[in-house]
């Protein structure tokens, strides 16, 4: 599968989260469910680094996103 990075929309944000809770399960897959049981960011916290424009997500095909970064 091919994936294109971007900068992330406003109305993604909660997208994000969806991600992050996702990738933090793969962490009680491998026996680290400490990990896992983490809360994930709140939405203010990702939408302060939208706000900034350097939030920037991977997308699938569908123009999902499927990962992030933010710096």
């Amino acid at each position: 599968m091919t994936y294109v990075i971007r900068l992330c929309r406003p109305e993604e944000a909660g997208d994000l989260l969806n991600v992050e809770a996702a990738a933090g399960e793969r962490f009680r897959e491998v026996g680290l469910p400490e990990i896992a049981d983490n809360p994930t960011s709140e939405t203010d916290f990702v939408k302060a680094f939208l706000r900034g424009g350097i939030a920037q997500v991977a997308i699938d095909g569908a123009d999902r996103p499927v990962g992030f970064c933010l710096t």
